[in-house]
């Protein structure tokens, strides 16, 4: 298998419906660790057929406290699959459909500047599916979600309960490995200004000192100097995978 979306979902029954959509025609199959989900989250993994691998925790810890163990889990799987590459986004993430149109090529490019994580840029959607924010905080983030699967998995170098680690494991994490490149993925989570208070709220309970995000998390709520951009022609992500009341 070339790629393998891999994800670790809890209670994203509203998201993985899209997350699936959006990328199964450019995958070779999906990954899935369920952690604890109390809502049909289980039922959406089973019914995928592009389901390769799955994997449920019966214990509900708190909020990413399985993160990296979550990911470990993943990687091995994708490894087991023989996949050479991995997508790593989450449930409320899309990428742009020039970026999986393009998939093949850029890993081809990747694997010829020896550049094997790839980095896109991380635009956070706000108040409708069509809308960014920019300036401060926003549009200067690169999330590395794919790379290629390493012979040596390991994320000892990351403590149990982690926030916002990256995703590939000890062997890629030399920045001589990385690629930043102008593909951007959307998040949706911020569209609503309900859903970001929740996501504040949540943060803010399990890091309330900021320990893993130095800048904190008001900027989920914050609209100082609010700027936004509509998405550009030929930059669109499949809007039909949005869900429903968006």
């Amino acid at each position: 298998m070339k790629t393998i979306a891999i994800i670790a979902v809890r209670d994203e029954a509203r998201y993985l419906p899209g997350y699936f959509s959006h990328l199964r025609d450019f995958v070779d199959g999906f990954a899935v660790v369920d952690d604890g989900s109390l809502d049909t989250t289980p039922f959406l993994i089973r019914r995928e057929p592009k389901l390769k691998f799955s994997f449920r925790r019966d214990i509900r810890e708190s909020d990413h406290f399985f993160e990296v163990e979550n990911r470990e889990i993943l990687l091995n799987a994708a490894k087991k699959l023989k996949a050479e590459w991995v997508l790593c986004c989450d449930a409320d993430e899309r990428y742009e459909s020039i970026f999986l149109k393009e998939l093949a090529s850029i890993q081809e490019h990747a694997e010829e500047i020896n550049k094997p994580v790839v980095g896109l840029r991380l635009l956070g959607l706000w108040n409708s599916g069509t809308t960014y924010r920019v300036g401060g905080y926003y549009g200067k983030l690169t999330k590395f979600t794919m790379f290629k699967v390493p012979d040596k998995i390991s994320y000892s170098d990351r403590p149990r309960g982690c926030l916002h680690s990256p995703w590939m494991p000890e062997a890629l994490m030399d920045a001589s490995f990385h690629w930043s490149t102008d593909y951007r993925i959307y998040h949706l989570r911020m569209i609503r200004p309900e859903d970001r208070k929740i996501r504040f709220e949540k943060f803010r309970r399990i890091d309330p000192e900021n320990k893993w995000q130095p800048v904190g998390y008001s900027h989920m709520c914050n609209e100082i100097d609010l700027e936004l951009k509509e998405i550009e022609r030929g930059r669109e992500f499949d809007t039909r995978s949005l869900p429903e009341g968006i």
